[in-house]
């Protein structure tokens, strides 16, 4: 699971249509808005790709200036860090 935090500026009178439309996208959630123009959101998705796909489209989105990602977890199972074993080759002489 991917969480990021993202900041969204709007054009103020925009600013209602503009969380409406944020709040009908899979896994976004407005936390927080500001009177002039600013949304607090988060982003719930289960890969990068699709994180990254969902705050593009915020950047396209009618009435928004821009859609800043501040913050993104990923919980992917991942394995422990393992160096491979350095080998020599032959080097130069």
């Amino acid at each position: 699971m991917n969480i990021s935090g993202i900041y969204v500026k709007a054009w103020p009178a925009d600013l209602p249509s503009v969380q409406q439309r944020l709040e009908t996208v899979s896994g976004v959630e407005v936390h927080m808005t500001t009177e002039d123009g600013g949304l607090v959101v988060t982003v719930e998705t289960d890969d990068v790709g699709t994180m990254a796909d969902t705050v593009t489209n915020m950047q396209h989105m009618e009435g928004v200036l821009s859609a800043t990602l501040v913050y993104h977890h990923d919980e992917q199972d991942l394995q422990p860090y393992a160096p491979t074993p350095f080998t020599p080759t032959g080097g130069v002489q």
